[in-house]
């Protein structure tokens, strides 16, 4: 059984830190709307291949091995 909250195990708590530090930097925003809006405007950087899978490798679910065995 999991924790409630295990980053490491989860790889969308990397993409979320990655968006923190870059689409979402020093922003003050007032809305969840406004977040969605910044994502959605950057949805092809934020669908970036190498991004994604880079995240699951730091979360040790899979390899890159793994990764590559499949494309």
């Amino acid at each position: 059984r999991l924790p409630s909250y295990a980053p490491d195990l989860n790889p969308i708590e990397t993409l979320w830190s990655s968006w923190k530090r870059t689409y979402l930097a020093n922003l003050c925003l007032d809305k969840v709307d406004e977040v969605r809006d910044i994502l959605e405007g950057n949805q092809d950087q934020l669908s970036d291949h190498d991004l994604l899978c880079g995240c699951l490798v730091a979360s040790g679910l899979v390899s890159r091995e793994d990764l590559k065995s499949d494309s």
